[in-house]
């Protein structure tokens, strides 16, 4: 099993997130873009949250906000 996590900013706090299986994912996540990333939340090994094979969408017109 591949795993590939990293570090989610959005200026007020961070959160883990982590990619199961997914071994080229850095291909799609560039520097300097903006994500929105949504999937799960899940209770990590030590308390902390994490956010679980998120789904990836790149911030443009399009995709201008979230809708649940």
């Amino acid at each position: 099993m591949v795993i590939v996590d990293g570090l989610l900013d959005d200026g007020r706090g961070t959160l883990k997130v982590v990619w199961f299986n997914n071994r080229w994912i850095h291909t799609r996540l560039a520097d300097e873009k903006e994500f929105y990333l949504y999937g799960q939340i899940r209770v990590a090994r030590g308390g902390a949250l994490q956010l679980s094979n998120p789904e990836i969408e790149e911030v443009s017109e399009e995709a201008a906000r979230i809708v649940p």
